[in-house]
């Protein structure tokens, strides 16, 4: 009798493994299935919001560059590269498009690099360097709460 119950589970045992898979482990497999795809679908995510970050970037870049060139390609003594009488005499904001630009020129001691003391009131007093700050944010994405991004350019000129 002992024997007869021993083959008797040897065949359902059998059979049992050739009927498929039990729901517990159609569920396990779900479960490994979901956590791999949720990895893979956050990872382009993350990937996508990266690359617009950098476009944005890319793009106040490229307008700080514009008008930096802008500025360089004028004569040392233009009235746009004018620097007397203070240095937050020389500041300037305007809008562009969707842009927020400030120009900030300062003249500069050439032995030491820092601002002149006392600052030049006329073109004779002008110490012949001037540094050129170009600062770009985006109008349309600013909001106080966020950091925001903004481009930051500096050259240094003279004659």
């Amino acid at each position: 009798m002992v024997v007869s119950i021993g083959v008797r589970l040897h065949a359902l045992k059998a059979k049992r493994g050739d009927s498929g898979v039990t729901l517990v482990e159609l569920l396990v497999a779900l479960v490994i299935i979901s956590i791999v795809i949720y990895g893979i679908i956050n990872f382009f995510s993350l990937n996508l919001v990266q690359n617009s970050k950098e476009l944005k970037r890319s793009r106040l870049y490229y307008r700080a560059v514009a008008e930096m060139e802008s500025l360089l390609a004028k004569d040392y003594a233009a009235s746009d590269l004018d620097s007397l009488y203070s240095p937050l005499n020389s500041v300037r904001f305007f809008e562009d498009a969707n842009f927020l630009l400030k120009v900030q020129i300062e003249s500069l001691d050439p032995m030491t690099g820092l601002q002149m003391t006392p600052y030049p009131t006329n073109l004779k007093e002008d110490p012949l360097l001037k540094k050129i700050t170009v600062s770009v944010a985006n109008l349309d994405e600013y909001n106080e709460k966020k950091n925001n991004f903004q481009v930051d350019l500096v050259r240094y000129i003279s004659p």
